[in-house]
């Protein structure tokens, strides 16, 4: 997939995930129990794109969500590029077709993003406790959505795993 389509792939992966997460709150969804799909779209770029240019969707991916929240324009983006990073480092060593894995990654960086939104743009020792109903419902609900949408994704972009995905194949298929 060339540059140009994958850009406008996570432009649009992401407006159309926070068109569906602002669709859920008037629908009377607490906040704590809508997902963060956006940062489910970032955890799939970071198993399959890690590369540089992986991290600069994930900050535009991050820039978007920060222009849709009409605050400060930055820290969810530092907080994905963080994310990103820190599944990158690990997507080697993580079997991405195991829900359970998928589960616990993502309600782990949630709590990590939301923690580092937190620390990049107030006072966060005031607003963690404030906060903390929020970053677990929000941690819960993206952990048991993740595992639902990865096939969604995968099927929505419609381009092969490239070489990594093929090894991890190979490497299923060669294991007991």
């Amino acid at each position: 997939m060339n540059h140009i389509r994958l850009v406008l792939t996570a432009i649009c992966m992401s407006v159309i995930a926070l068109v569906i997460e602002s669709v859920l709150l008037p629908i009377g969804l607490p906040v704590e129990l809508v997902p963060e799909i956006v940062l489910i779209f970032v955890m799939y770029l970071s198993f399959f794109q890690t590369n540089a240019f992986g991290a600069f969707l994930a900050f535009l991916c991050g820039l978007l969500v920060d222009m849709s929240s009409g605050h400060l324009l930055g820290p969810w983006a530092g907080a994905y590029v963080l994310a990103f990073g820190l599944v990158a480092i690990i997507s080697d060593r993580v079997f991405v077709e195991s829900r359970t894995s998928l589960s616990v990654i993502a309600g782990v960086l949630t709590l990590l993003t939301h923690i580092a939104y937190l620390l990049i743009s107030m006072d966060p020792f005031s607003h963690i406790l404030d906060a903390s109903v929020l970053l677990i419902g929000k941690a819960i609900t993206t952990a048991f959505v993740a595992p639902l949408f990865f096939p969604l994704i995968r099927r929505m972009l419609g381009f092969s795993l490239g070489e990594k995905g093929k090894i991890r194949k190979m490497r299923r298929t060669i294991s007991p």
